[in-house]
């Protein structure tokens, strides 16, 4: 999906088209694949719902999946990665917010330059499922300020606890559902793939995410 694909200004709920309605609400639609649909949660209650996706959608061939039942929470916090290991491990996508240099261990991806962490450095990291902020920014809409999350935020780095003012911003990023964590690395984090785990209102990301720590 480009800047051409939207609809007002906002991701558009059928693409290609494919809708899919979460409960009784479309969900906006960044990319459709043969075997892949990338969605947003739109605006539904917390607790057991459906989702239902639809092709041909609103045409007189429109063709339904049947609806499968999902459970909505308020956040459901996971990092987007770099690359899936095999082992279930993954690099974290997360980049040097000074250098703007991807933080990871050499040569994780070809073409791309990548550097470990170092305690101290101020690092970005991407998610989702941060849940809502302040201000609140509708599923869909394209993010035009910060919005911090309204949850209560706790971050480990390797079994680390980060204090609060190593948390420097939990929010919305410049598009629809996607979060930036920025947070200073404390001392004492050893060296390797450490894992980073953020909880988000009581619900925690899995610990199977990490970043590259040198010394």
């Amino acid at each position: 999906m480009g800047t051409s694909d939207l609809v007002n200004g906002k991701v558009p709920t059928t693409f290609a088209g494919v809708c899919v309605l979460v409960g009784t609400e479309p969900a906006p639609i960044f990319a459709v694949y043969p075997n892949q649909l990338n969605i947003q949660i739109p605006s539904v209650t917390s607790g057991a719902s459906t989702v239902q996706v639809k092709n041909q959608c609103g045409t007189a061939q429109e063709q339904a999946s049947p609806a499968v039942p999902v459970t909505v929470q308020a956040a459901s916090p996971e990092f987007f990665y770099f690359a899936h290991n095999a082992n279930g491990q993954n690099p974290i996508a997360a980049l040097n917010a000074v250098t703007g240099t991807y933080v990871g261990a050499p040569g994780l991806l070809p073409g791309a330059t990548f550097t470990p962490a170092q305690t101290g450095d101020y690092l970005t990291l991407f998610a989702t499922g941060f849940g809502t902020t302040n201000p609140s920014i509708a599923p869909g809409v394209l993010p035009t300020a910060a919005a911090a999350i309204t949850q209560p935020i706790s971050v480990t780095v390797g079994g680390l606890a980060l204090t609060p003012a190593q948390i420097l911003y939990a929010g919305l990023s410049q598009d629809p559902g996607l979060y930036q964590l920025n947070i200073q690395l404390p001392a004492g984090v050893p060296a390797g793939n450490e894992p980073v785990i953020v909880t988000i209102g009581g619900v925690s990301s899995p610990a199977t995410a990490f970043i590259t720590v040198a010394k």
